[in-house]
């Protein structure tokens, strides 16, 4: 008996490894098998359009309703203030293929943003103003594989919604100063909105700053005219991004992403990607250590989890000159969920430096409302 049973651990480990081989030899085939929407993009099909003078388009911004975002880490507190308005775009959350846009009232989609990313992205930022952030007809997960028309279509449609959101969110900031991040996807458009609306109707000084994390940018490229990075930490009106990868991550398939979309500004993507490093919040090429890193703080991995306490010295990290982030050490266990192919920690992006991003938020806030005051 004893016999059969490690025969049968050792099929079960043979399969395994063959598996392995296969897919790393097949891997793009068979993620475009798995994940990519069948049939065509069909507008007349697409999810029905979000209104957004309605809460219920919205993932948190209704007052007085609490949501994941509002979830705090174990052991710190917060003056909390109201006085930025935060416009917050989520990552694709719908990972399935039925369709090329996803409704926002798909149940999978829900459980990621809910679970995963309002805690773990949205609840940085929450403390340090009101945040809205809607719903939209993101592009699923597998149309960024197909990098076809299909994928075009499905990303202006998703446009659309984030635009349409955005111009609400105007409408009921009450002349706070913006603060603008996203991440991924989210990241993606709205660097476009930095172009039609902040660039388009002179919102630059109201801007303290752009987080668009997870999605690589070219300065010169796709940065309208007045919007710099953000060289230092305390420099407003001014754009920051960076995407995490391991000691030796492999950014090629990220690359090939980058190079077959043309620049915002015309013409061929120029190669100088934004890294600002979220450590030091310096656009440098200086590497800053683990004992900087003052507490990342992982996602909750079910629904009711909390966050847990920060976990300072979670990596150090290093822009490099190829413009991707690269972490000094491979994080501990609890950061490495839902870890890419080519040891891209695309959605540790911001849990990695929960309290890094926060003590810079104070400071830029800060920094804004005294160089406003002087104004």
């Amino acid at each position: 008996m004893a016999r059969k049973f490690l025969l049968g651990i050792a099929i079960l480990v043979g399969l395994f490894l063959v598996g392995a081989v296969l897919f790393r030899v097949f891997q793009d085939e068979l993620m475009a098998a798995f994940l990519v929407p069948k049939g065509e993009f069909d507008i007349t099909t697409a999810p029905p359009t979000p209104d957004y003078t309605d809460w219920s388009s919205w993932a948190a911004g209704e007052p007085g309703i609490e949501t994941p975002a509002g979830l705090r880490p174990d052991g710190i507190e917060y003056a909390s203030r109201d006085d930025v308005a935060i416009f917050y775009q989520h990552p694709t959350t719908y990972w399935s293929n039925k369709a090329w846009n996803g409704p926002l009232d798909d149940t999978g989609h829900l459980d990621l943003l809910n679970v995963r990313f309002l805690p773990s992205q949205a609840s940085i930022f929450d403390p340090f103003g009101v945040l809205y952030a809607p719903y939209y007809r993101q592009v699923a997960l597998g149309a960024f594989i197909a990098e076809d028309e299909n994928m075009r279509g499905a990303l202006a449609l998703a446009y659309e919604d984030v635009l349409a959101a955005f111009d609400q969110f105007l409408a009921l900031r009450e002349e706070r100063p913006i603060l603008l991040v996203g991440h991924s996807q989210g990241a993606y458009h709205l660097l476009s909105v930095l172009h039609d609306r902040i660039a388009a109707l002179e919102l630059e000084n109201e801007l303290v700053a752009a987080y668009l994390i997870g999605w690589p940018l070219s300065v010169s490229g796709d940065l309208p005219q007045g919007l710099a990075p953000c060289a230092a930490p305390e420099q407003t009106n001014c754009v920051i991004s960076w995407q995490t990868f391991g000691p030796d991550g492999d950014t090629a398939a990220v690359m090939q992403a980058y190079d077959s979309e043309p620049a915002l500004n015309g013409g061929d993507k120029p190669g100088d990607i934004l890294c600002v490093n979220p450590i030091s919040f310096r656009q440098s090429l200086e590497p800053a250590s683990a004992a900087e890193n003052i507490g990342g703080v992982p996602m909750p991995s079910k629904a009711g989890e909390p966050l847990g306490a920060p976990m300072p010295g979670a990596t150090g990290a290093r822009c490099a000159e190829d413009g991707f982030l690269y972490m000094d050490r491979t994080p501990d266990r609890p950061f490495q969920q839902l870890i890419l192919p080519g040891d891209n920690y695309h959605s540790q992006d911001l849990p990695l430096f929960y309290r890094n991003i926060q003590a810079n938020l104070e400071r830029r806030i800060t920094a804004y409302f005294d160089a406003a005051g002087a104004r």
